[in-house]
């Protein structure tokens, strides 16, 4: 998982690997709840190099998104891997959570939720 990168209102967090309830779904989380903690209200997810997500991933962007809309906030998830797209395709998730195409996209977009 790379750095946090600032992007207009929004901070952008690259996830890489397996989100399969693992160390790097824990590091994963644990960033997130950093960023959550420092006020951070706006995060898009780039999802680019995510390899593969199974149901322990899925809870874990879920409840994200959870806890970022009942503190006003907004997480959007972008550039969705081929392996994570059709996940979120089967789980019918792209009709619930805000995805984009492009971080870009998801930047100059209004969120669903």
């Amino acid at each position: 998982m790379d750095g946090v990168q600032g992007s207009g209102t929004y901070m952008v967090l690259p996830i890489s690997g397996k989100l399969m309830g693992g160390p790097e779904t824990s590091d994963f989380s644990s960033k997130v709840s950093e960023l959550q903690s420092e006020g951070v209200g706006k995060l898009i997810l780039d999802l680019s190099a995510v390899q593969w997500i199974n149901s322990a991933g899925i809870g874990v962007l879920v409840g994200w998104f959870v806890s970022f809309r009942n503190r006003n906030g907004t997480i959007k998830f972008a550039n969705l891997s081929p392996k994570v797209a059709e996940v979120f395709a089967i789980t019918k998730l792209n009709t619930v959570l805000d995805v984009y195409e492009s971080v870009e996209a998801a930047q100059k977009s209004k969120s669903k939720s």
